[in-house]
């Protein structure tokens, strides 16, 4: 008897489920440019990205990243298009369509203020009549963005309230703790001395991925990634990565 289809079958066969394996643990994901989490000329493509990529790669998978604007993201992941996005908040509402991770990162969001004012934020109250600088479509939290005891003005990026806020044409602004720290030593260095972060924090928040539940074994792909983010918090690697993006700012 002729062995040799026999042989080729089974060698077609190996690759064929080599190629299975391969396609299965290949992941797309999704993210939109947020410095300093998520940039291509940072280290490793920002802190975000280092923490989740990393996670993964540990996981035995392989990625593929697409960056994008964000509400493309989003509608991106709930539809299929993409396994998982990298940097997300969590909701109720997102979570019908999204299974989150565990926190892989505690974000702030504070108000920076120009330096030697005597203001600190307690509550909603503490901004009675004042003018604050926002920007578009963010998510500030639901007691901030019903507060009407206050002026909002809204922006399409954050920077201009910055600027503003340095010229004397807001009273402060917000975002997130990283990113101002970021965007003042980038594109402001020179007032660096007029601006002063304020504590206590607006809000306190948590980043997670989030993948499709429309992904075949979704489960499974938050579970890998919890797993190997919680043996990086063991072995030392996630403080070796946050002690990296620090010293590279």
């Amino acid at each position: 008897m002729n062995q040799h289809p026999i042989r080729m079958f089974a060698i077609l066969s190996v690759l064929l489920l080599a190629a299975a394996e391969a396609q299965a643990t290949q992941l797309r994901l999704v993210t939109s440019v947020w410095p300093p989490y998520v940039a291509e000329n940072l280290p490793n493509g920002g802190l975000a990205m280092d923490i989740v990529q990393t996670a993964f790669e540990r996981a035995g998978y392989s990625t593929d990243v697409k960056i994008q604007p964000w509400t493309r993201n989003l509608q991106g992941v709930e539809i299929g298009v993409y396994d998982v996005v990298c940097t997300i908040w969590y909701t109720d509402e997102r979570a019908r369509k999204l299974a989150f991770s565990e926190s892989y990162l505690p974000t702030e969001i504070v108000f920076v203020k120009r330096r030697g004012e005597n203001w600190t934020f307690r509550s909603m109250s503490s901004l009675d009549g004042l003018t604050v600088g926002t920007v578009y479509d963010y998510a500030y939290g639901k007691d901030f963005d019903e507060a009407t005891n206050f002026r909002k003005l809204p922006q399409k990026h954050l920077l201009q309230n910055l600027l503003m806020l340095v010229n004397g044409q807001i009273d402060m602004t917000l975002d997130d703790r990283r990113v101002l720290e970021h965007d003042i030593a980038e594109y402001l260095s020179m007032s660096v001395d007029k601006l002063e972060l304020v504590s206590p924090p607006l809000e306190k928040r948590e980043l997670h991925i989030a993948v499709s539940r429309q992904t075949p074994g979704y489960e499974k792909i938050v579970s890998d990634f919890d797993h190997a983010l919680a043996g990086m918090r063991s072995d030392g690697t996630y403080e070796s990565i946050l002690a990296r993006h620090d010293d590279a700012r």
